[in-house]
């Protein structure tokens, strides 16, 4: 998907700082000029793709299926010393 695009100069964005950066949560990238040559972009930062509560759920499904290690941490500890 392509991203709407703006082109302001260092003035117009100095002056409507908050507008742009509404525009650009929007979506809307924008490039800032300096006398006339581009000098910097704002883009959005990309959303998380999963929600908190998405993560955990998956997290928790994940642990699920891993097996338990029931050895002992010195035990492991002493294992991986003598190998």
């Amino acid at each position: 998907m392509k991203r709407a695009m703006r082109t302001l100069s260092d003035a117009e964005v100095k002056d409507n700082f908050s507008a742009v950066l509404d525009d650009v949560a929007q979506g809307t990238e924008v490039a800032i000029t300096r006398d006339g040559k581009e000098v910097a972009r704002l883009i959005p930062s990309e959303a998380p793709r999963l929600s908190r509560e998405e993560f955990l759920r998956n997290a928790a499904e994940i642990r699920a299926r891993q097996p338990l290690n029931r050895s002992r941490a010195e035990d492991l500890v002493r294992e991986d010393r003598d190998r």
